[in-house]
């Protein structure tokens, strides 16, 4: 063994390699060009406190929701003392549930080579170079469906008579999909193909990739109706871009990135409400400008059937789906969602009014359309789309080889 200095040269000599492994490993995240991200930093199991929220529908005309709370039920941890204000512009917003998993989570990222890789906070993210999407943290959700009410309860962690929503741990497109099958700002909206087309173009990217699923699409709306407790999305957040034809601005979809300039993450870009594109959580253009065709879903004479297999979605059939044991209602304004003892956390129309007064929202204030035989999904409507074009739209009157010059998509790359 050797003798210890006894200048302690020794223990320089030990402290300096130290650091140099340290400093070394400093440096390699500093200048690595495509570090990875470990998708289970942002775990809801690293949270200390177990917080559920919740928010209550009496199924009335009114659209607003009833905040739940720890002294009218027995559910909740937490109370929501203010309600949240979503950004014009550059101005500022405001949510108590930034404070809140999984909402505090939704991040942006960029995927590169079929990985997670930049976070928005990184020098080298980036909204043109590389596909950027938006992380929809796990989370756990729990239905409670009476003859009175609907309440939908959010938990940050798994808890008794909670389970995973299976359209968390998704990380969704930030933009319309464009014509290269790219999330990226700045670029014109694919449109005028069909929703199996974009399947198969979508598994081309790699194997994580697929088109906007039900499922997905389901988590983001309750993420959005248990914040904002109120099914008129277009009134707390935005119209969207509905209206341009009426404004005699434009006939055409508009290109992506118009939130960009947004320092919140919810809100409209600056302008006329229903020219502007909105976003949630990062999100843009979830309604308006273009219709977006939603897979792992088919409808057959209006029941409508899921699958959460995103790897073997497929249209006209009922292999590999289970049926949920809800029929669409007629073509009209929604009034009734309908409840799935299969698929408990599906938002599905059940019933529906045949009101033309468009300028009066009641109930949800989104459209379903419906129609015999088989039939798919688009959700969300166009740059003419007026106000029944919200998160909850629900249009299943196409066939599945039915194309159109707004009717778009969006890309999702999926967790483990």
């Amino acid at each position: 063994m050797a003798k210890k200095s006894k200048t302690g040269t020794g223990k320089i000599v030990g402290l300096s390699l130290l650091t140099c492994i340290a400093f070394c490993g400093v440096l390699s995240l500093i200048y690595d060009p495509f570090k990875v991200i470990n998708k289970e930093e942002n775990s809801s199991d690293t949270e200390e406190e177990n917080v559920i929220v919740g928010v209550s529908w009496d199924r009335s005309d009114s659209t607003s929701l009833t905040r739940l709370t720890t002294s009218n039920d027995s559910i909740v941890t937490q109370n929501i003392k203010k309600e949240p204000v979503a950004a014009i512009g550059t101005g500022e917003g405001y949510s108590e549930f930034d404070s809140y998993y999984p909402w505090s989570d939704v991040k942006e990222y960029n995927v590169i080579d079929n990985k997670i890789t930049y976070s928005r906070e990184d020098a080298n993210f980036s909204l043109t170079e590389y596909d950027v999407v938006v992380h929809i943290p796990t989370f756990y959700y729990k239905v409670v469906s009476t003859e009175e009410n609907v309440n939908y309860y959010i938990s940050n962690k798994k808890v008794e008579g909670f389970e995973k929503h299976p359209g968390s741990n998704n990380y969704v497109a930030k933009y319309n999909t464009s014509s290269e099958y790219t999330s990226v700002s700045n670029a014109v909206p694919l449109t005028s193909v069909s929703r199996a087309d974009v399947r198969t173009n979508a598994r081309a990217k790699g194997d994580n990739w697929s088109q906007y699923d039900y499922a997905t699409w389901n988590a983001i709306q309750m993420l959005y109706l248990v914040e904002y407790a109120d099914w008129d999305v277009q009134a707390k957040i935005g119209r969207g871009i509905v209206d341009t034809t009426l404004l005699q601005q434009t006939t055409t979809v508009l290109n992506t990135g118009g939130c960009d300039q947004m320092k919140y993450h919810t809100g409209r870009a600056e302008g006329t409400d229903g020219y502007t594109q909105v976003q949630y959580r990062y999100i843009e253009g979830l309604w308006g400008n273009v219709c977006e065709w939603v897979d792992g879903i088919n409808i057959y004479d209006q029941l409508v059937y899921l699958s959460l297999d995103y790897k073997n979605y497929a249209d006209d059939t009922e292999e590999g789906y289970i049926s949920t044991g809800v029929t669409l209602p007629s073509t009209g304004k929604i009034s009734g969602i309908g409840y799935s003892e299969e698929f408990p956390w599906a938002f599905i129309p059940n019933r529906s009014i045949q009101d033309t007064d468009y300028s009066t929202p009641i109930y949800v204030p989104d459209k379903v359309c419906s129609g015999s035989g088989w039939r798919i999904l688009y959700t969300s409507n166009n740059y003419d789309g007026d106000s029944l074009a919200g998160l909850f739209r629900f249009s299943t009157s196409s066939a599945s080889d039915r194309t159109h010059a707004s009717y778009g998509c969006r890309l999702v790359f999926h967790g483990e």
